[in-house]
């Protein structure tokens, strides 16, 4: 296609496309009464626990993250170098041989 001087040819138009929308007539189910509907929104709104469950869900949480923290502090390279080291290992075993009388 030429942009600034003549075609030697005749342009052929351009095909036009239409866009036809899909269009079914009739919802798959019907439209809740508002009774319904304000139920599952109060039941999504206010899926709350009671005192002791929070407290135990709460409880779980922090026991995981603690845990989660331990395990991440003692897989360090420098405490598995530490506790993996045979002098350092040495020194317990003559420490608690000269504990003892």
């Amino acid at each position: 296609m030429a942009l600034f001087r003549r075609n030697s040819q005749a342009a052929a138009p351009e095909p036009t496309t239409t866009i036809n929308p899909v269009s079914t007539g009739k919802k798959d189910r019907p439209t809740p009464t508002r009774k319904e509907a304000e139920a599952a929104r109060r039941q999504r709104m206010s899926n709350t626990l009671g005192k002791k469950e929070a407290r135990a869900a709460a409880s779980r949480q922090s026991r995981a993250n603690r845990m989660k923290a331990i395990s991440a502090r003692e897989a360090a390279p420098e405490k598995v170098l530490m506790r993996d080291s045979p002098t350092l290992a040495a020194r317990r075993s003559l420490m608690s041989a000269g504990a003892d009388p």
